[in-house]
């Protein structure tokens, strides 16, 4: 089974690597590291180095707490961040600076993972949610590198496909010393993937350890006197490849009995800005594109294709919506805004995060529309009554609160696979 794994990634490498320089050059602006994508890393290896990894933009914002614990609780450590994607790597470079390195995650062949391995000489390597990488745990644990797994989570989805080829993922599960869980269900799937069941606890979301934070209230409300004047403002997040068509049909809508609002487009991917500032000004709206800097008080849409300013929109808004929701794509981020007190309405397709989107809508925190017309309809409502959006933005946010503590519990869990702090 590893063999015609590796097989099928050395015949598939050329066009990986087309690809990321491709996607690298969307959302970044470069070519980007195609030689990180080889093990081939500019960094400086040392005796005490914690290596992170995050795959994508979600999993990198949930990482910034625990990554900025562990060089408070660690400072005689070094710690190199990776990603998969690109994205991801401009999401660690806004969160951390200069204070960790960052380089692409290699693709996982024997060579890569060695190179890579070789130059960096970690001493742990920390991996958040759910990865697995056959022949980079393998030769990680030949090298006593304990290999662990920090917010993990397994959708039922997720680990029917690893059961498809248990022998391989069996293997590469082998390598792993510590799963600490999002929930009971999610560590019976590590289980029944073969981890044995003394190495897995359940230790929480790190997701809901969203650092409290008076500043990015403050950069809210400076959004709200700089851009908006005042008028009310709706937050369409991480949106998604046909959403933005519905979103701009509802905000069309919403304009009908609240002429002033202000709509703020964030698309998941940056890179889709301009093709989102085209389809609103089709909708015949005035339009702001946030990364080339047009004149914006007047505009009707915002269109944020920058990296690492969505919590401060979130702050400025007076309701949102979360994407990848309306189209069969798993949902986003549900806390980021809920951590803040921010009414939000969503779609219905957050088969990617089960368990948050359960117990927010069942204790009635978020409201959730399947089309243009509904979310027009919710977001109306939302606008209409200020002690209804309190009223959902309080009940979102205090299950926040309940469920916070995560990261105290990773922390603990962590200490015997690390040094002395």
């Amino acid at each position: 089974m590893r063999s015609l794994y590796n097989l099928l990634l050395i015949l598939l490498l050329p066009l990986f690597l087309v690809i990321a320089a491709v996607r690298a050059k969307r959302q970044t602006g470069s070519w980007g590291p195609v030689r990180g994508r080889l093990g081939l890393v500019s960094v400086q290896s040392g005796d005490n180095v914690f290596w992170v990894h995050a795959s994508s933009v979600g999993e990198m914002q949930a990482a910034v707490p625990l990554v900025k614990a562990l060089a408070a609780g660690y400072p005689e450590a070094r710690l190199i961040v990776t990603s998969f994607t690109a994205s991801g790597m401009q999401r660690a470079r806004a969160a951390f600076g200069e204070t960790v390195e960052i380089a692409p995650l290699p693709y996982d062949l024997p060579l890569f993972n060695r190179l890579f391995l070789e130059r960096v000489r970690p001493r742990v390597l920390i991996v958040m949610e759910t990865e697995v990488w056959p022949n980079l745990f393998r030769q990680a644990a030949a090298r006593d590198i304990p290999v662990l797994l920090v917010s993990a989570r397994m959708t039922e989805k997720s680990a029917r496909r690893y059961a498809r080829i248990s022998r391989l993922v069996r293997d590469a599960l082998a390598a792993v010393r510590y799963v600490g869980a999002q929930s009971a269900r999610d560590g019976e799937r590590f289980r029944s993937l073969g981890v044995p069941r003394e190495r897995v606890t359940v230790s929480g979301n790190l997701k809901f350890d969203i650092p409290e934070s008076a500043e990015t209230r403050e950069q809210g409300q400076a959004l709200r006197g700089l851009l908006f004047a005042g008028a009310q403002v709706l937050v369409a997040a991480s949106t998604r490849v046909g959403e933005d068509e519905i979103v701009l049909d509802a905000f069309r809508q919403v304009r009908r009995r609240h002429p002033d609002a202000r709509l703020v487009i964030v698309p998941r991917h940056p890179e889709r800005g301009a093709a989102i500032v085209a389809l609103a000004r089709e909708a015949g709206f005035s339009v702001a594109q946030r990364s080339v800097d047009e004149p914006a008080a007047l505009a009707d849409v915002h269109v944020i294709d920058t990296i690492g300013e969505l919590n401060a929109f979130y702050a400025a808004a007076d309701a949102c919506f979360v994407g990848g929701s309306l189209v069969p794509v798993g949902g986003h981020n549900l806390l980021e805004p809920a951590s803040l007190g921010i009414p939000i309405v969503t779609g219905t397709h957050h088969f990617a995060t089960p368990d948050i989107f359960r117990e927010m809508r069942e204790a009635e925190a978020i409201m959730v529309a399947r089309d243009a017309a509904s979310l027009a309809h919710a977001w109306n409502e939302l606008l209409d009554d200020p002690v209804l959006r309190d009223e959902l933005g309080q009940t979102a946010r205090a299950i926040v609160e309940r469920n916070r503590g995560a990261l105290a519990a990773v922390m603990r869990d962590l200490q015997p696979f690390l040094p002395a702090a």
